[in-house]
């Protein structure tokens, strides 16, 4: 028989994981497939390297601008009503991007998606941390972040598809749009039935396992001490907060790097169609997936998160590097999808330090999420202003590999000098 710890993880994992999990990887889709509209919106609308890289920003910006209220509403109204009506808002913006006329109505559109979406990232992570110790945390937060690579594995080969579509003499990317908006708000509807606010409202779980996650979650919060429950202004002031932001813009700002410019980057490589672009381009993720599942399962196993998130960071930077060095090919390519496996590998196990550090506060959450965000707003501005001026994307790769290196240092220097010692299964 599993113990109850095993029992309810199992349990946890099929009633709210697995859910959050592809609602993360649509928000994900909603967000990224405008880096394959781009192959032909971009011409259709008039919108130019610049202008996309506006574009993409905008959404970030209304992302970063409205997580502090979302967070708020979160609290007040309980994950269920929240996390519902956050999925069929950014699901309704998501399709409304397939009636767009104009340069102005894409970055309005492009804001709207962000503000509705804003607060839903780190939200799961505070509420996770609310159901799951440490022991299983890794796992648990680790499965949720296979969504990004998911959203571009999955969602990559179908927007190329998608793109193909001419039904009522449209362009494809606006069926793309409109018909990878809509399982997103029926999936927003099904969540405002299924979720669970809290482990003693749930029905599903025994008395057993309701005492067993209050004790854990009780015990490890003792544990952590009254650092974890610091008020805001002197939580603002602690060097770790701002280190963990630091490496979460760092391993953002690869994804980042990935998703926008990607595809573009292939097409003006390769010359190749949508649908091929598509399933080349879901490769580096399939790399990233894997480092985030591997990854996730040793740091449980070995009850240890700093090194399993600083050394991939580190190793993320030099396969990248070496990639862009060696100019397109199979060995690039390669470099490429190792690159990615080191990305995935830290972002899998980093939640689960200010998750520890913190408590699961969301404040301490959504200030390290909001920060690490801005890489959103910043790197497609950066990318389009560079290649737009040069044609050129080895600079970008260098900077993006010397962001996670001195990421990965502030991790080590600051925030394992404050470390407790590894909480035990």
């Amino acid at each position: 028989m599993p113990d109850v710890g095993d029992r309810v993880y199992r349990k946890v994992w099929l009633r709210l994981v697995l859910l959050l999990t592809v609602l993360i990887v649509l928000s994900s889709i909603d967000r990224v497939n405008v880096s394959f509209a781009a192959l032909h919106m971009n011409d259709d609308l008039g919108i130019d390297k610049v202008a996309y890289g506006q574009g993409v920003s905008l959404f970030f910006a209304g992302y970063l601008l409205f997580q502090f209220p979302s967070i708020w509403l979160f609290r007040k109204f309980g994950m269920r009503l929240w996390a519902g009506v956050t999925v069929i808002s950014w699901g309704v913006v998501a399709a409304a991007m397939a009636f767009i006329h104009t340069k102005e109505q894409f970055f309005a559109l492009r804001f709207l998606l962000g503000v509705a979406e804003s607060g839903f990232a780190p939200g799961v992570v505070a509420f996770l941390s609310q159901w799951m110790p440490q022991a299983y945390r890794g796992r648990a937060l680790g499965f949720t972040l296979l969504a990004v690579p998911a959203s571009v594995i999955i969602g990559g080969p179908v927007s190329g598809l998608l793109m193909q579509l001419d039904w009522l003499d449209l362009p494809g990317w606006r069926w793309m749009y409109f018909l990878e908006g809509l399982p997103t708000i029926m999936l927003g509807l099904f969540a405002l039935f299924w979720l669970t606010d809290r482990a003693d409202k749930a029905r599903w779980l025994d008395g057993d396992e309701k005492a067993w996650i209050a004790a854990e979650i009780g015990r490890e919060r003792a544990e952590a001490g009254p650092k974890a429950d610091l008020p805001v202004v002197k939580l603002i002031l602690q060097p770790r907060l701002w280190a963990l932001a630091a490496l979460w813009f760092a391993l953002l700002t690869g994804s980042n790097a990935l998703i926008f410019w990607l595809p573009q980057t292939l097409k003006s490589l390769t010359g190749f169609d949508a649908v091929t672009i598509g399933w080349i381009s879901a490769l580096p993720w399939l790399g990233l997936g894997l480092g985030m599942f591997v990854n996730a399962r040793m740091s449980d196993r070995a009850q240890e998160r700093i090194w399993h998130s600083a050394i991939p960071a580190v190793a993320a930077a030099g396969f990248l590097a070496i990639a862009i060095s060696t100019g397109a090919g199979p060995l690039a390519l390669t470099c490429l999808v190792l690159g990615a496996v080191g990305l995935g590998a830290a972002q899998s196990v980093f939640w689960t330090l200010p998750a520890r550090l913190f408590a699961g506060s969301p404040f301490a959450i959504t200030t390290i999420n909001l920060c690490g965000n801005l890489s959103g707003v910043l790197t497609p501005l950066a990318i389009g202003a560079i290649l737009q001026k040069s044609g050129s994307v080895h600079m970008v790769v260098f900077a993006v590999a010397a962001i996670l290196v001195a990421g990965a240092g502030l991790l080590v220097t600051v925030v394992a000098s404050q470390m407790q010692k590894p909480v035990k299964a």
